[in-house]
């Protein structure tokens, strides 16, 4: 019979266990029609029967992919995430449904501030590994549900997936801003070229026009004035 000491002892081992367990977990799968490819998953928690633990999955088949299963009827329209990291950072997801209509993949992913920002997956990523809750928001025509994640393990797990990739991703995708945002200014300044341009040759032809009245007025002052001191008078014959 277990004593009293050696139960509460096995008991708060238990707890202690359950409390630092990883929830993010990463896994190396192999396929016979994709070949070898890496998934980290996460069960989420709080949702509604019968969708009570969607899965986070990211996976990185064909190419790296986000989306979540069993958080709900999918097939209908207007599909949209709300993420919010620790209750402070809120982003805004658009996804396109599964063939069976029973998971969503995340597609348009916007920063919500004082307006949208475009991001990525990897601007996602990164909140994950950087924070210590995710709640998420799922609603479409037909439904709203509310799940949520611990993100205990997610900088582990992500990492053995991408290295430094997340990083340098969104590295790449900052100068990319940089270089567009520089390109529109060229551009707004090439829009504006032309009318300086017009601008500038309709001073300067008025300015000519000015000036070529000037003149002429000087030169007909100039020769009335002539006329005035020297009259010449015709002799008749």
């Amino acid at each position: 019979m277990i004593n009293k000491s050696s139960f509460l002892t096995s008991f708060f081992i238990f707890i202690a266990f359950g409390l630092n367990a990883q929830t993010w977990k990463h896994k190396v799968q192999y396929s016979d029609f994709d070949g070898k490819y890496d998934i980290v998953y996460a069960f989420g928690y709080g949702g509604s029967s019968p969708y009570e633990n969607p899965q986070f999955i990211v996976r990185n088949i064909d190419e790296n992919e986000l989306f979540i299963s069993d958080l709900g009827y999918t097939g209908c329209d207007d599909n949209k995430l709300v993420i919010v990291f620790d209750k402070t950072r809120k982003y805004i997801v658009y996804g396109n449904p599964s063939t069976d209509n029973e998971a969503l993949f995340l597609s348009s992913i916007y920063y919500q501030n004082e307006e949208l920002t475009e991001r990525t997956i990897y601007h996602l990523l990164k909140e994950i590994m950087q924070s210590s809750k995710m709640s998420i928001r799922f609603s479409n025509d037909c439904s709203i549900r509310d799940f949520y994640y611990r993100l205990d393990g997610s900088t582990s797990a992500l990492t053995k997936m991408f290295g430094s990739k997340i990083q340098s991703e969104i590295k790449l995708f900052d100068e990319q801003q940089i270089k567009k945002a520089k390109a529109l200014e060229e551009e707004k300044k090439m829009m504006e070229l032309p009318y300086d341009i017009w601008r500038f040759k309709v001073d300067s032809a008025r300015a000519w026009e000015k000036e070529k009245m000037s003149k002429q007025k000087s030169m007909n002052d100039a020769l009335m004035k002539q006329l005035l001191l020297n009259p010449r008078v015709d002799s008749l014959n």
